[in-house]
């Protein structure tokens, strides 16, 4: 119930309760930083409480229902569900133990709190347990970790040297934005990566032209590893859902082979969500591959 969302009626209302907590309380987090007059702020700490409440139950059910504990502490989920609930905790202890220091302590003390409190938008994270999406994108980070060094050394090196030419034409030129080569950095930064802020910008002509080769620079080089980014990113999401298929393609398998003979209309149904995900899982494999075939890369997952 607590692990499969999908593998009953009653794991479907749990895993439903928990994405609208996470909702609630992230949008909770939002109300709390705006001052809003018929909105009491006892009231959004009520349900601050109930939220954390909330995660606590789900995260010591989680830890009480699993047989290998040391495992479910190293799996990622669950760190992220750990960190969602430890601020909370943390920022309590804090409180309670320097209630009676001096103000310049106190003043150090609420930095603390604040930095704890910043942690608390990890929530939004918990909603990679029901998203294939959020779990097809951490995947494609963990697998494409040298195509994103990649990218960086690309950006890298073109903010180095654009910056660079940029702030020599023009730091001549009187009331220029480019003060130093810092501030070229920045501007290099949004103009490679296509932001273009506008609050720095060149004025000579020749510093227009290099702006131009910057920016045409910049769609080159974001192009060139986000191709192969994206066909890892719809490889590893079609096999999340190739894998959920064949898990209730399991499921279903196990019901029919535990199910009596004797109730023929419930043995039709059963057979009929098998059939069901056998199908399911036939068109996400035929759509895999012709993904595959579409983008020119390798049938490397399979």
């Amino acid at each position: 119930m607590l692990e499969k969302p999908r593998s009953s009626v009653a794991a479907r209302t749990f895993g439903t309760l928990s994405m609208a907590f996470v909702v609630v309380s992230i949008a909770n987090m939002a109300l709390i930083s705006v001052e809003l007059s018929w909105l009491a702020p006892p009231l959004l700490d009520a349900l601050e409480y109930v939220c954390i409440v909330w995660f606590t139950a789900e995260f010591a059910l989680r830890l009480l229902c699993t047989r290998d504990r040391c495992r479910f502490l190293r799996s990622v989920a669950n760190i992220i569900d750990l960190l969602a609930i430890l601020p909370f905790y943390i920022t309590l202890l804090v409180e309670s133990m320097c209630g009676g220091e001096s103000s310049q302590e106190l003043e150090n003390v609420g930095r603390i709190v604040q930095v704890l409190r910043l942690l608390r938008a990890l929530r939004m994270l918990k909603l990679g347990r029901h998203s294939t999406g959020l779990r097809s994108l951490g995947m494609t980070i963990a697998q494409c970790y040298e195509e994103v060094g990649l990218l960086l050394l690309f950006l890298s090196v073109g903010i180095s040297i654009f910056s660079t030419v940029e702030y020599f034409v023009e730091q001549g030129v009187p009331g220029t934005t480019f003060t130093s080569v810092p501030c070229a950095w920045w501007w290099a930064t949004t103009s490679m990566t296509t932001v273009g802020y506008g609050d720095i910008r060149p004025d000579t002509t020749t510093g227009k032209v290099v702006a131009f080769m910057c920016i045409l620079s910049g769609i080159l080089v974001l192009a060139l590893p986000i191709a192969i980014i994206n066909d890892r990113f719809s490889a590893c999401y079609f096999t999340l859902k190739i894998k959920e298929a064949a898990l209730r393609q399991r499921e279903a398998l196990k019901k029919l082979t535990k199910n009596t003979s004797t109730d023929s209309n419930i043995n039709v149904n059963l057979r009929d969500i098998y059939a069901r995900s056998i199908m399911d899982m036939l068109r996400l494999r035929s759509r895999e591959r012709a993904s595959t075939r579409s983008s020119g890369g390798d049938d490397f997952w399979f």
